[in-house]
């Protein structure tokens, strides 16, 4: 039986327009099957914890049409990673923020521990913790998928701002209601009060010179020393060297610790005292007790603006200034 050539020809074209309809069909039933997979294995708190298999499935497989966050971490004791508890805790509130969200557009976040699967962290070539990655849809990624942690902190904030970046997800972070501070200022506003009730002529030692002194001191010394930094980035208090110490300073500029911050605070105290002791010693008739006085202060500024001078070529290697101390 012959078949006539235009017959031929029809079927020919035929099989070749319904395969690409047939290889999209399936692909998008994977790409469901994927998905529905995905969301199953979401904790309560949306985030995907991942061994290798799971690593190999859903980040790197094709075919993909959503965005994965990946955060690498080491939250046991024995690694020493005072990082990783602050930043597993902010990546758990921005991926709860998300699920808040009224219209999700394929982005997941996932958690990979180095002691739950070291293979991931081979196949990424990362020795470090904490690292967080964004994997795109389509490839793997690059160089600029990488949250700078050290320039940028690790809070919620910081993060959401880089996925917009990255995703054009825009995650409004809503973090649980605290009220330990508006507590706390009741309870010293009730305190002030009652004193003031039972003992109204104290009031005026709230307001003399040397409280309002004392007052801008403490202010000025917990400004400059760094606690603010502190308080918007939250540095680990110290870090455990790799010969088994205690890293009290960060090594270079880029961060620090809550450590160093408070060794710097005690300096600048301590350098403040100095200053007024020499000041107050030239108000001293006792000539004894002046030479004295001048003496200690002129030692106390020597040795604790030296430390300052240390501390400052310490964190930054090119500085070429030094008293006493190198």
């Amino acid at each position: 039986m012959h078949f006539p050539l235009s017959l031929l020809v029809i079927f020919y074209f035929s099989s070749c327009n319904c395969a690409p309809e047939t290889t999209a069909y399936l692909e998008s039933k994977v790409l469901e099957k994927k998905i529905n997979s995905l969301t199953a294995n979401l904790d309560n708190s949306n985030l995907l914890h991942l061994n290798f298999d799971k690593y190999k499935e859903f980040l790197v497989d094709s075919p993909r049409n959503y965005s994965v966050i990946l955060m690498l971490t080491a939250l046991s004791h024995k690694r020493g990673c005072h990082q990783c508890q602050a930043a597993s805790d902010e990546f758990n509130v921005i991926a709860v923020s998300y699920s808040l969200l009224k219209e999700h557009k394929n982005l997941f976040f996932a958690v990979a521990d180095y002691d739950e699967d070291s293979k991931i962290f081979t196949d990424l070539n990362q020795n470090t913790v904490p690292v967080f990655i964004h994997f795109p849809p389509t490839g793997s990624p690059r160089e600029a998928d990488m949250f700078d942690v050290s320039r940028n902190g690790f809070n919620a904030e910081a993060l959401a701002k880089w996925i917009f970046m990255k995703t054009d997800v825009n995650i409004q972070i809503e973090r649980p209601s605290s009220y330990s501070g508006i507590i706390l200022l009741l309870l010293v506003a009730g305190l002030g009060g009652i004193i003031f009730f039972l003992r109204p002529d104290n009031f005026e030692c709230f307001l003399n010179r040397s409280t309002l002194s004392c007052t801008c001191m403490i202010l000025i010394f917990y400004m400059i020393s760094g606690q603010v930094w502190n308080n918007i980035r939250k540095p680990p208090l110290f870090h455990t060297s790799a010969e088994g110490g205690f890293a009290l300073f960060y090594p270079s500029n880029s961060s620090q610790f809550v450590c160093e911050t408070i060794i710097v605070l005690f300096t600048y105290v301590l350098v403040s005292l100095s200053i007024v002791i020499m000041a107050d010693a030239g108000q001293t008739q006792d000539p004894e007790k002046r030479r004295a006085m001048a003496i200690t202060g002129i030692v106390m500024f020597s040795i604790f603006i030296s430390l300052c001078l240390s501390l400052f070529r310490r964190k930054n290697q090119g500085y070429p200034y030094s008293f006493l101390l190198k």
